[in-house]
């Protein structure tokens, strides 16, 4: 079935360059929930191919298998650091002043194709300060020597604020060179943590007044909440050749991705289990949806239980998306918490805070 990145449009290291992963895909074979096997792409079945790019995971048939673009080898260079304020010696305040330092310089990075993905998080025990990663920050198709050029402003800053994070230069001449020995493993899923995620527009950045706003917010869901905070500088635009699709149309203006979480254990009572939760959906994820109206989220890293998935996962094409899916299928085969359709069916035995997919499921 769809996943992945592709289910929801899917950011990459490159991007910046080649566009999102459902701008790679040119054809689809795919068993269609009436049992037929079917090829979608740019002159048949027109509709499936827009959906199955994009529209959303566990939706529309079985994906068999695509044909996607080939792109040449690209020379990356970048950075990374993994450290913490008390190993660099920093109070609070200089962390953040450090912070802001990097997130106003999201225009310019984002201007020349950067990647930057950085994790920060409170350090455990309630005693203050942070840890702080980036894994990496890199521009893809740019030379080591551009790059620190590139970097060397916010470097200066950071110095002259007495930052120093130990920082790693690279320069691979491929991206799976960058990848495999620069990005760390991913975890996915946890039954101790869930994450919300906000795909932040341009528009934040060219308001002095909003950006402020922006950064105090998500600053404060770190600082006061003790969130963890996964965040991107990326830019998703459209490469200029690639067919529509039905990705959530806030990827073509994001400047800062953010996924932010909150964590338990299995000593945490059931009663405050269901406050984390709730705090996550109806507090923090809020705040980001307030300095952004009309933005989205990312679906594969989204909060489940967002109030409004269905706008901040698809956006404006939501309504085409649910009618395609009523079209290929009017009995709901094909099921997922926040897919397409999703609406029409329920689980029994959940929690009000969570769906689960432990009980059974039937429709409204």
């Amino acid at each position: 079935m769809t996943g992945g990145y592709l289910a929801g449009g899917g950011h990459s290291p490159v991007t910046s360059i080649y566009g999102l992963g459902s701008d790679q895909v040119l054809s689809v074979e795919m068993v269609t929930p009436d049992g037929r096997f079917i090829t979608a792409d740019e002159t048949q079945n027109t509709d499936l191919f827009w959906a199955v790019r994009g529209g959303g995971p566990a939706t529309w048939g079985v994906v068999t298998s695509m044909t996607v673009k080939l792109h040449p080898k690209t020379l990356v260079s970048g950075m990374e650091w993994d450290t913490t304020t008390v190993a660099m010696n920093i109070t609070d305040d200089v962390f953040w002043q450090a912070i802001e330092a990097y997130w106003t310089r999201y225009p310019d990075f984002s201007a020349a194709k950067s990647y930057g993905y950085c994790r920060m998080s409170p350090l455990p025990g309630g005693a203050g300060g942070y840890a702080w990663r980036a894994k990496p920050f890199m521009v893809p198709g740019m030379t080591l020597a551009d790059f620190k050029q590139l970097v060397e402003p916010l470097l200066s800053e950071w110095a002259a604020l007495g930052v120093d994070p130990n920082i790693t230069f690279f320069e691979h001449d491929s991206l799976y060179g960058a990848w495999s020995q620069h990005f760390p493993t991913s975890v996915v899923g946890s039954r101790y943590g869930r994450t919300a995620s906000r795909l932040l527009p341009r528009r934040n950045w060219e308001n002095a007044g909003l950006l402020r706003k922006t950064i105090a917010t998500v600053r404060g869901l770190v600082e006061d909440e003790g969130a963890f905070l996964v965040h991107y500088n990326i830019n998703a635009d459209a490469p200029p050749d690639a067919p529509d699709s039905a990705a959530n149309p806030a990827w073509r203006d994001v400047i800062m991705f953010n996924s932010i979480g909150l964590t338990w254990d299995e000593s945490t009572p059931a009663h405050e289990v269901a406050t984390i939760h709730e705090r996550l959906t109806n507090d923090l994820a809020q705040r980001l949806k307030d300095i952004s109206p009309g933005a989205g989220g990312y679906l594969n890293e989204g909060d489940v239980m967002d109030p409004e998935w269905a706008d901040s996962f698809y956006g404006a094409n939501y309504e085409r998306l649910l009618q395609i899916k009523k079209m290929v299928d009017p009995n709901g085969l094909f099921w997922a918490p926040t897919a397409v359709g999703s609406e029409d069916w329920f689980v029994t035995s959940q929690e009000p805070y969570i769906t689960t997919q432990f009980g059974r499921l039937c429709r409204k």
